[in-house]
């Protein structure tokens, strides 16, 4: 019997209106063998049904495999409750800071909302089993939930960074020798990630290995160990292309009794050869580096730092903000946060925030608050921050209360550095005084921060 010739037959007929039974096969006539013939058309109908199903069905390709099963997350998923909100928020805000604000509240989002490509970036190291999910590496519940040279094998790669991360807090002695003895036989990413790792409990104790990556094949690699042995004091030698650097800034000194030393860029925007030299050789050394070129240390040159609103300046102080995060110390990165903070260049802070402590984290918070483009500062900020004070007496919350009606602008930036009862006084707010209704979706972003909030406080109280 000819499944693939007798079913378009009976469909034809079906679809003309007229009795298929004269086109049904012989091995099917025992069934269809009844007085009634509308019976029988019903059992003929259920029979290439059956048949369409079972013998139509597309066999797998020879090479197909089954995939395990898709890995639980550090985090839970969010309730369903929440889930049209953040559908609803992922749709018309970007990725990155929804999913952080989501992971601030310790949930996680469910896989048919949301799903990271292979390599989507700048995303929270909670979906990090996802993603090697996808690259097909092992996934396993059987998965070790420790490292050490015997597990090392056993674990997927996001594993291995989310555990060694856990261990260099315990013991950064262990994880450094781990590292050491299987990052050189990974590829140039993966590898340039684990060394990363070594920002965790970074001391002296590193500087052996540090040292020893000079000679590493890749340039970033070379370039982060440099960074790290910088922020410990350790600089490379001077060398003409230092001295080259150190000419693209000029250092005055002011006061008669309280001498002041200002470090001041050239400005070189109208030769764009000078341009790209200056950018590939702040990449090239560390901030001890060019301090000892310009016989300072690295507070005096970061104390002396100068800047202004020029195109140029602004260039000049991405590049110096971008040294200071990789090698200064912590004292440098806070101090160099406070002072760009009144030319407010976006592309210097972006490195420098995930470096700052807590106290100059809530000094920038409270200054970008007052600035209009505060969705700018997402990605440098902390979630779940600023208090219903902070945020309904700032600049940026007024500013998008009168445009709101007209302008309907993004409420991302709000609800994700408000604090839950933050987020809840500004959405009665808005709803009470500004004319919105409680389910416009411009709303969405600080409804889902209050709803996400109510679970994890429920999910606690029933936690025994």
């Amino acid at each position: 019997m000819n499944l693939a010739q007798i079913y378009p037959e009976l469909r034809d007929d079906w679809i003309s209106g007229i009795p298929a039974l004269p086109q049904a096969p012989e091995e099917w006539r025992p069934v269809l063998d009844v007085a009634d013939t509308a019976e029988a058309e019903r059992r003929l109908i259920a029979l290439a049904g059956q048949a369409l199903e079972v013998g139509f069905r597309p066999a797998p390709p020879a090479d197909a495999n089954t995939r395990p099963d898709l890995p639980r997350l550090a985090k839970p998923t969010m309730p369903d409750a929440c889930r049209p909100l953040f559908r609803t928020v992922m749709a018309q805000e970007a990725v990155s800071p929804v999913l952080q604000l989501v992971d601030a509240h310790g949930f996680s989002a469910h896989p048919l909302d949301w799903f990271p490509a292979a390599s989507t970036p700048d995303i929270p190291s909670t979906y990090l089993p996802w993603q090697d999910w996808l690259r097909g590496a092992n996934t396993d519940h059987l998965a070790p939930t420790s490292i050490d040279e015997q597990t090392w094998a056993y674990a997927a790669p996001a594993a291995r960074l989310t555990l060694l991360q856990a261990l260099r807090a315990t013991d950064p002695n262990q994880a450094r020798q781990l590292i050491a003895d299987h990052a050189g036989t990974e590829p140039a990413d993966t590898r340039l990630r684990l060394i990363d790792l070594l920002h965790v409990n970074l001391s002296m104790a590193d500087a052996e290995y540090l040292e020893s990556l000079a000679s590493d094949r890749s340039g970033k690699v070379k370039s982060l160990a440099n960074g790290m042995l910088s922020r410990l004091g350790i600089g490379a030698d001077p060398s003409d292309d230092l001295a080259e650097l150190a000419g693209f800034l000029q250092v005055q000194t002011k006061g008669l009794l309280n001498r002041q030393t200002i470090v001041t860029p050239v400005d070189v925007s109208k030769n764009q050869a000078q341009v790209k030299r200056r950018t590939e050789l702040f990449a090239q050394f560390t901030l001890t580096d060019l301090a000892k070129a310009l016989g300072l240390t690295p507070e005096q040159l970061v104390d002396g730092w100068q800047s202004d609103q020029t195109a140029s300046s602004a260039h000049a102080d991405a590049l110096f903000a971008t040294m200071v995060a990789n090698s200064g110390t912590d004292v440098c990165v806070d101090k160099l946060a406070i002072k760009l903070l009144p030319v407010y260049s976006s592309a210097a802070m972006t490195g420098l925030m995930p470096r700052v402590s807590p106290p100059v984290m809530m000094t920038v918070l409270k200054y970008v608050l007052n600035y209009d483009a505060l969705t700018l500062w997402l990605t440098n900020l902390t979630p779940n921050t600023a208090d219903s004070a902070d945020i309904m007496g700032s600049k940026s919350f007024q500013t998008a209360s009168k445009t709101i009606a007209a302008q309907r602008p993004s409420l991302l930036g709000i609800a994700y550095v408000a604090t839950p009862t933050a987020a809840r006084t500004v959405l009665n707010h808005l709803t009470a005084n500004a004319g919105i209704r409680p389910h416009d979706p411009l709303l969405a972003p600080l409804r889902l921060n209050a709803a996400l909030a109510e679970s994890a406080q429920n999910s606690t109280k029933e936690t025994p």
